[in-house]
């Protein structure tokens, strides 16, 4: 018979995609683990509620200094925040109350983007000091956070498997250092519990990872089949070009060709709630 384990404090952060954020927290809380959700970075569709707005707080803060503080022995947290609370509290907050850290795309302590580079997000510059603390760490793999577009051509074209290079998605894809995706994979290899990923961001991993299953809450979604005879079509790519959208629409097209009726209707920039309705 196993045996029932106790709630776990859970952070869930720092960069919004896919709602995947959201939902992974209102499944933790779902199964009785108290669950905080704080963003560096959103998406301007969404409308989730989220705990703590972290962009301009993790970087106001001396983290040498945070290090020093939580491996002292009297590290001193508070033991709640408020918005008052200064930066560096709500640091220390957040490290000393959260046991397991769940984190997608950025971490706490991470690199920035650039108008060079927009890739450059970062990830695990803090994983070091989470471990000395004793804490868990889950890496969720949801892009260029571990993609690298020329290696993971190069992987597909060994293995035989047809289709468009990932490459022609755009210049910043092609070009993309080798650098920046190997920095932020060999971090989250060194020092994380467990790496949540897919084969098409894990052509330059050397460590085994668990499949990422996309959470969706469907609790939005009203399910009705209403039997037209002439189906309706509806694409919503957040990104055209990133999202293989003229692919879809290719083969849209094909099949209307070959006399397959359907009207067809394409949105961008709608939000997610709206969308949904």
């Amino acid at each position: 018979m196993s045996r029932r384990r106790s709630p776990r404090n859970i952070f869930v952060g720092t960069s919004e995609a896919g709602g995947f954020v959201a939902s992974l927290a209102e499944g933790f809380r779902a199964l009785g683990h108290p669950t905080t959700t704080g963003l560096c970075y959103g998406l301007t569709h969404y409308d989730h509620e989220y705990d703590i707005p972290l962009g301009s707080v993790v970087d106001a803060v001396d983290w040498r200094a945070i290090e020093r503080r939580m491996l002292s022995p009297d590290p001193r947290a508070p033991a709640e925040v408020t918005d008052d609370s200064s930066p560096t509290d709500v640091v220390l907050w957040i490290l000393n109350t959260h046991d397991v850290f769940v984190f997608l795309y950025t971490s706490l302590w991470h690199d920035t983007p650039s108008d060079d580079d927009p890739f450059a997000m970062g990830i695990g510059r803090e994983f070091r000091l989470l471990k000395k603390l004793g804490k868990k760490v889950v890496v969720i793999a949801t892009g260029y956070d571990m993609r690298h577009g020329p290696a993971f051509d190069q992987q597909r074209a060994r293995l035989g498997h047809r289709g468009p290079p990932v490459s022609r998605a755009g210049t910043a894809v092609a070009t993309d250092p080798l650098a920046r995706p190997l920095r932020n994979l060999r971090r989250a290899e060194r020092w994380a519990d467990l790496i949540v990923s897919q084969p098409n961001m894990a052509a330059l991993a050397v460590r085994p990872y668990m499949h990422f299953f996309a959470p969706v809450d469907v609790r939005g979604a009203e399910w009705r089949v209403p039997g037209r005879d002439v189906p309706v079509v509806v694409h919503a790519p957040t990104h055209f070009s990133s999202k293989g959208s003229d692919h879809l629409l290719g083969a849209l097209g094909a099949l209307r060709s070959r006399g397959a009726p359907f009207t067809l209707k394409l949105f961008q920039g709608l939000p997610h709630r709206e969308l949904m309705r």
